[in-house]
């Protein structure tokens, strides 16, 4: 004979309670899966570190620079470029520290390779690429990103250093 509707039993089975349980304490259930909560706190580590250039109708000039200033602690790991037409551009990255501004030391060292695009509108290195590059930022950091060659079809560009904050 089935059960009336006020006879029912609405008790949750104990395997959904416990899921709940570990979902709402932010620990992980499973075999070893991230919770959501440790998924949000490592994307909220990564920021993109971006300098715009814009040469106002025509060709950005080699030499051009920008600079950046960096409140918080992090590690540099990789870089894309983003260019209004398809050409060859590249960077020279200098750091140093606000309170010794304007002095600055070159990011990428002997055998390393600077941020770039070749005959196309965008550029992209990994961690791999970033070999003889100081990858630490300190708080309080200026970064200046140099226009070092252009093969004066670039009008409009971004390069974005991706990085991992150190303080969160």
């Amino acid at each position: 004979m089935p059960q009336s509707p006020d006879r029912l039993d609405t008790t949750p089975p104990p395997e959904l309670v416990a899921a709940l349980r570990a979902l709402a304490s932010g620990t992980s259930s499973g075999q070893g899966a991230p919770s959501r909560a440790d998924a949000t706190e490592d994307t909220a580590k990564n920021v993109d570190l971006t300098f715009g250039f814009d040469g106002g109708g025509a060709s950005v000039i080699i030499g051009t620079h920008v600079y950046l200033k960096v409140d918080f602690p992090c590690r540099i790991s990789g870089w894309s470029i983003v260019a209004d037409s398809a050409g060859s551009i590249s960077f020279d990255l200098n750091s140093g520290a606000f309170a010794v501004f304007p002095t600055l030391t070159p990011m990428v060292g002997e055998g390393g390779t600077t941020p770039h695009t070749t005959a196309s509108e965008s550029g992209e290195g990994l961690v791999a690429d970033l070999v003889g590059w100081t990858l630490t930022v300190g708080r309080a950091s200026v970064l200046e990103a140099v226009v070092s060659a252009n093969d004066d079809v670039i009008q409009v560009c971004s390069l974005s250093l991706r990085a991992k904050r150190l303080d969160l």
